[in-house]
């Protein structure tokens, strides 16, 4: 068996590994899974399921899951106001089979955690907002998880969300700049725009017509291509 000591060198190791993983994706779907496969390699779970939030039905449905019979696979999906999520919004830490049994009396968290076949549940936080619920199934040596084990992936855990919120705002961001990219190019006015480089960002089709410029190879050169006197005046602008 491998000691604290060696637990922690090694969790460290991939925590900085797949932070990085994590935080260089430019998709939701490759985030997570080196999230997902970066949560076995820590925990050693005989299974998981990731219920990621859908903003339009507000239920958390699976986004990704290993281990989990298919009946549990199929079934894996809680609403964005149950129990579970409610609790892990609220409280922001980790909900355990074992405390919820302890409790008196049914506890309909503890049905939804045997729903997605799980003993432990982790919040993925970003922004103050429950993203996703890890539901972690038992470790395949069957002993209960230590404090060294479930500390890191919920360090991860809020690294995963950080990295698809990341990737959310440069996919929206990337899709308004071709709106508006696509508004410009077939406006009926001459546009351009200067970067602070003082190159050419923008110089759509009416510009070039009415300049007598090329229609391709002015975006990117320096404004001084542009013809006097509006070349002048634009340096003179950013001056």
């Amino acid at each position: 068996f491998m000691s604290d000591q060696g637990l922690g060198s090694k969790t460290d190791s991939t925590l900085y590994r797949i932070i990085g993983k994590m935080m260089a994706s430019h998709e939701a779907a490759e985030a997570l899974s080196a999230y997902c496969e970066a949560v076995h390699e820590i925990t050693q779970c005989v299974s998981h399921c990731l219920l990621w939030r859908d903003e339009a039905s507000q239920r958390f449905r699976l986004a990704s899951s290993e281990g989990l019979p298919p009946m549990l696979r199929d079934l894996c999906e809680l609403p964005a106001d149950g129990p579970l999520a409610r609790w892990l919004q609220a409280h922001r830490g980790v909900v355990s089979q074992r405390a919820l049994q302890e409790m008196a009396g049914p506890s309909p968290m503890l049905r939804e955690l045997e729903l997605c076949g799980a003993v432990l549940a982790i919040p993925l936080l970003s922004q103050g907002i429950l993203r996703g619920i890890l539901a972690i199934g038992p470790k395949a040596i069957g002993e209960p998880y230590s404090r060294a084990e479930i500390e890191p992936v919920f360090v991860l855990s809020a690294s995963a969300a950080a990295a698809v919120r990341q990737v959310e705002l440069n996919q929206e961001l990337q899709a308004r700049n071709a709106y508006i990219d696509q508004v410009v190019f077939t406006m009926e006015s001459g546009v351009v725009t200067i970067a602070p480089d003082e190159r050419i960002r923008v110089c759509n089709p009416y510009t070039t017509r009415i300049l007598g410029l090329p229609s391709h190879g002015v975006i990117g050169h320096d404004l001084r291509v542009l013809p006097a006197p509006l070349g002048d005046y634009l340096y003179e602008c950013l001056c």
